[in-house]
């Protein structure tokens, strides 16, 4: 791992540790004009298109927090979501059924990306999920 990307990481620990953690649930997409359905684990590409099909929408990228391991540790995985009116609105089904949508699914922790697109994109193609022990 870079420096680079180990001052990332741990600037996204110590973002936890102070709880500047953002909360949300899925909430299934109304129909798209042309069928379209957002697919399961195309979290990024569901962001984009869904965005794209209103004026005002935006794509927020992030990091979801999928475990703890104490010490300022984390599994962060990178996460795409949309953004309406100031909500953060995530379209991707957990499951790989696509069209299969469960309301039920408990909120996901996410910290939001700090940085630009183009150093989001390069740490997907090194570290879309990492598990970061600062100090390891």
């Amino acid at each position: 791992m870079t420096p680079e990307n180990r001052h990332y990481f741990a600037s996204l620990s110590q973002m936890a540790d102070a709880g500047d953690i953002e909360r949300f649930g899925f909430t299934p997409p109304p129909p798209a004009p042309d069928g379209w359905v957002p697919c399961a684990r195309e979290c990024h590409a569901n962001a984009a298109r869904w965005a794209g099909l209103k004026p005002g929408r935006k794509v927020v990228r992030g990091w979801l927090i999928s475990g703890e391991f104490g010490a300022g540790g984390y599994q962060f995985d990178a996460h795409s979501v949309g953004e309406e009116n100031g909500m953060l609105i995530d379209i991707t089904p957990r499951d790989t059924i696509p069209g299969s949508f469960s309301p039920q699914e408990s909120p996901r922790l996410s910290l939001r990306h700090q940085g630009s697109s183009e150093f989001f994109d390069a740490l997907l193609l090194r570290c879309a999920s990492i598990k970061f022990m600062p100090g390891a």
